[in-house]
């Protein structure tokens, strides 16, 4: 109510100070001199205080008074003025000319009509003011003592009745509705401001006809617009980042042209925040004859959003660990490179040699600096233009969209492996890193994306088997091997199921008397109940694929089974017969090895001295310090830990004491010219002194001959075993030979010359 007041106040305080100074000048000749000095200056000086209690409420001082002060001054003020009118309504009494008795007359009734209006909403107010305006006039009147007086008093004592108390609560009715209502509409606005300032939502109505625009506050904020401007449509394009300005301008006149009723169109927004971006929707409203008339738009800050969607295409097309582009978008890329072409591309596969076993020996920290590192040598060799992505783990793809020959694209697959075959310097470490590199040419090898990258993987393995540090192109060749790798994997991985898989166990004796002591398990796999698939076909793809893990239990735990049949039906004081079975190095580095050994053996019934188990060198380097706790762990269970091929790998002399190693086996490339290379047996005497001096098991592979097993009995070496002694061959064999020949004598006995006579014929 105090708002209805105070903001009726001005027009009608200013109308009473100008009446009050109009009737006193018109009656100025028949007043007492006191009104005109001293009334009219009272009254003039009380509207305008009045008019500066309006001005300070409006001002915002509302809050600091509290209202209860603001109702106590509208009550006092109107009092005051009531009682100064009633003062001027007084001279009716005093006035002897009638018409001037009307003026003073016609002048109150119309400051209590006033009154009503302004103070309306005050249900007490009002009556005071008319009670204290008129009264005086009333009593003036009666004291003439006629009847017209008497008639005049009654219709002010009417008027007061009437205007001062029943008008009253019919306006106060009517502020106090329109009041509500403007209560209400200001609420919903704060309302619908609050929402579009949490929602980033603004929005602007563009008068068509009238040429401007209203702008709600959040969308001055986010377009930069002061608040409270009239402004026109071109100060909302103006806020647009210039290269958006025309073409939203065209979006616009375009859909208004064609009378679209609604448009969405993303924009930037350049602002004192700095640039984001809008996303708009617009609806128009169109007269009879089809011009627009009215046009609103929302507007929402989608910069968040526009910058998660970047985040998550980064994520799709991109690799997070390199930065290069990932799978998906190197295979987009180099579909539109196939569809543009006009002369020759080359697509380049490289993939990192042994990356595996830098993950296994030195973690996945370490791998993934080298990754990071070999990705920055790729891009720095290759020209601008020029396409690369990490396809997933260590392999990497290449694309060379103009090449004058395939001449070119072996240039740069060589420049890549000089590259990447320098020193990675890794901390303190230093590693040494190859690649194989596969090409593919378009059109010669493929003419579609899909057909070029596989052709590429072709050439990549082809590249591996042949050697690794190197590259290879694609051929017929290649093609028809890697499918039959495909293939390969696929019926390995059901071998095991299929009891496909089979140990064949070739012969171990003493080279002093050919006596067996035991057997080497080997691997074999019977394809589909067929032919046998030679090892060197199938354990790489076991290895590469880590099939080899489960294989390489299937195979302890077989040969731990046959150890306990074996042994079981040893004679009376004839030494256990041990098998020897080769671990992988990824079999070894399986999170669970050392666990999955103790259980097969808690299986199997197995005793671990009954079981050799035999590594490369290769395994032994080892720079988190962890080969040696599991070997450790091992020879604790029991077991006999040799290393096989001794002399072809590292062969670094410091293992074999740091390492709890028990035998050595002598590579067969030194065996099979022993008696015929004089260099060649000094090595083998050498190791045999060596293995003497560090109390370790020798035995030599790949005896062949008489003459060979000769020198090894010479030189002094344990054991031995090769095609002299048996030929690999399947459990059921090996137990009828070890039956047919282990009868009178077990320790004498011609086992080794009973076996080369029953496997004459290749296992």
């Amino acid at each position: 109510m105090m708002d209805a007041y105070y903001g009726a106040s001005t027009v009608t305080l200013l109308a009473g100070a100008f009446g009050a100074a109009l009737v006193v000048f018109a009656l100025l000749p028949h007043l007492p001199p006191l009104y005109v000095k001293v009334w009219l200056p009272a009254v003039e000086l009380l509207f305008a205080l009045r008019l500066a209690a309006v001005w300070v409420y409006r001002h915002g001082a509302r809050q600091r008074f509290g209202l209860l002060a603001w109702q106590h001054l509208a009550w006092g003020a109107t009092a005051v003025q009531g009682a100064a009118w009633g003062s001027f309504s007084a001279l009716v009494g005093v006035l002897p000319e009638p018409i001037h008795q009307m003026a003073v007359l016609v002048t109150a009734l119309v400051m209590v009509a006033g009154s009503a209006s302004l103070v309306g909403a005050l249900p007490v107010v009002v009556p005071v003011f008319g009670i204290l305006t008129l009264a005086p006039a009333i009593v003036g009147l009666l004291s003439w003592g006629d009847g017209l007086h008497a008639f005049l008093a009654f219709c002010c004592l009417m008027f007061i009745v009437t205007v001062n108390f029943s008008l009253p609560r019919t306006v106060q009715g009517l502020i106090r509705s329109l009041h509500s209502t403007a209560q209400e509409r200001e609420q919903v606005l704060a309302h619908l401001q609050d929402a579009e300032r949490m929602a980033l939502v603004g929005h602007f109505v563009w008068d068509v006809q009238g040429g401007h625009v209203t702008v709600s506050a959040q969308a001055c904020r986010m377009l930069g617009v002061p608040a409270g401007k009239v402004v026109s449509p071109r100060d909302i394009t103006q806020a647009l980042a210039a290269e958006d300005r025309e073409r939203v301008t065209e979006l616009i006149r375009d859909s208004l042209t064609q009378q679209q009723a609604e448009l969405r169109y993303d924009a930037r927004v350049v602002s004192v925040r700095g640039e984001f971006h809008v996303q708009a929707v617009q609806r128009a409203e169109y007269s009879d004859d089809g011009r627009a008339v009215r046009v609103m738009t929302t507007v929402q800050d989608v910069t968040r959003q526009v910058a998660v969607q970047h985040e998550l295409r980064d994520l799709a097309y991109g690799d997070p660990l390199t930065g290069l582009a990932n799978r998906a978008a190197f295979q987009a890329s180099l579909a539109s490179a196939v569809a543009t072409c006009q002369g020759r591309l080359a697509l380049l596969v490289l993939d990192l040699d042994h990356f595996k076993s830098v993950n296994d020996t030195l973690g996945h920290d370490a791998g993934d600096r080298l990754l990071v590192e070999a990705a920055t040598r790729l891009k720095a060799g290759l020209r601008q233009g020029d396409g690369l992505a990490r396809l997933g783990g260590d392999e990497f793809a290449i694309v060379l969209p103009v090449l004058e020959s395939s001449a070119m694209a072996a240039t740069v697959a060589e420049r890549l492996i000089a590259a990447l075959g320098r020193p990675f310097r890794l901390g303190e470490l230093e590693l040494y890193v190859s690649c194989s590199v596969g090409i593919a040419m378009y059109p010669g090898d493929a003419t579609d994306a899909d057909s070029l990258m596989r052709c590429a993987d072709v050439a990549m393995f082809d590249a591996k088997s042949r050697g690794r540090s190197g590259y290879q192109f694609h051929n017929a060749e290649q093609s028809a091997r890697a499918r039959e790798r495909v293939r390969l994997d696929g019926d390995l991985r059901r071998a095991i199921e299929r009891n496909e898989l089979e140990l064949h166990y070739q012969p171990k004796v003493r080279v002093s008397d050919g006596g067996v002591v035991g057997a080497e398990a080997l691997l074999r796999w019977r394809r589909g109940g067929g032919a046998l698939v030679p090892p060197d076909r199938f354990i790489p793809v076991a290895e590469d694929t880590g099939l080899i893990v489960p294989i390489g239990e299937w195979v302890l735990r077989t040969a731990c089974e046959t150890a306990v049949a074996w042994n079981a039906h040893q004679p009376p004081g004839a030494a256990a017969l041990k098998i020897a079975v080769n671990l992988s190095p990824r079999q070894f580095w399986s999170p669970h090895f050392v666990g999955m050994v103790r259980a097969v053996l808690h299986d199997s019934g197995c005793r671990p001295e009954w079981i050799e188990l035999e590594m490369t060198e290769s395994l032994l380097i080892d720079s988190r310090g962890q080969v040696a706790a599991i070997l450790a762990e091992l020879r604790q269970l029991g077991f006999t830990l040799a290393i096989d091929d001794f002399g072809t790998g590292y062969s670094a002399l410091g293992y074999l004491t740091r390492f709890p190693i028990t035998t050595l086996k002598i590579d067969r490339s030194f065996v099979n010219e022993v008696a015929t290379q004089p260099a060649r047996a000094g090595i083998v005497r050498a190791v045999v002194g060596m293995g003497h001096s560090l109390g370790l098991e020798l035995v030599a592979e790949g005896v062949e001959d008489a003459d060979q097993a000769a020198a090894l009995r010479q030189m002094g070496c344990h054991l031995a075993q090769g095609w002299l002694y048996g030929r690999p061959v399947p459990r059921a064999e090996f137990e009828r030979l070890q039956a047919a020949v282990l009868g009178p004598s077990v320790r004498g006995g011609n086992v080794a010359g009973e076996a080369r006579e029953a496997t004459a014929l290749p296992a």
